[in-house]
């Protein structure tokens, strides 16, 4: 299947026509040596390109790889469980008695509690983590008074008695 204009032959743009052996570069696919050079030129600067390409796409890959480890490391150290011995944990105390007087000041909430034996206590009052229970029932700071009978689960920070929760008995 030979088309032929003015002497040249363009039997190489038909990849199943006759003579196609597989091999583009060969000789006798080509009209003249100048052309066949031209195509082996930019396929040899296409695949340059694509090896350099290839490098960088798998140094980048290896590149965000460890980031991406050196991420979760630092997330599995925020997060994994602290040794007890590092870090004391409160002892929650509890206390029941009288509301000998409850102050909810903005800045500094108190609630001064008597025992049965007549030993006083002063407990700080958290208006967000405090909180106040009848039963099943919870209720706000505003509802305790001066006489209820209650029990306080407490802890001790920094020389102060905090209060954690309060039953109204």
């Amino acid at each position: 299947m030979d088309i032929a204009t003015q002497g040249v032959s363009f039997r190489h743009l038909s990849l199943q026509g006759e003579g196609f052996h597989g091999n583009l570069l060969s000789a006798n696919h080509w009209p003249c040596e100048r052309t066949r050079f031209r195509l082996h030129n930019r396929m040899m600067k296409l695949s340059r390109m694509g090896w350099y390409l290839l490098g960088i796409a798998i140094l980048a890959l290896a590149q965000s790889a460890s980031a991406e480890e050196q991420s979760t490391r630092a997330l599995e150290q925020k997060l994994s469980p602290v040794s007890s011995s590092s870090i004391p944990t409160p002892a929650i105390s509890t206390t029941e008695g009288l509301i000998k007087e409850l102050s909810l000041k903005f800045f500094s909430p108190r609630l001064r509690l008597t025992e049965s034996d007549g030993k006083a206590w002063t407990f700080q009052l958290d208006r967000k983590k405090t909180t106040v229970w009848k039963g099943t029932e919870r209720l706000n700071l505003t509802k305790l008074k001066a006489g209820d009978r209650v029990r306080v689960r407490h802890t001790k920070k920094n020389k102060k008695e905090i209060a954690e929760s309060v039953d109204l008995l």
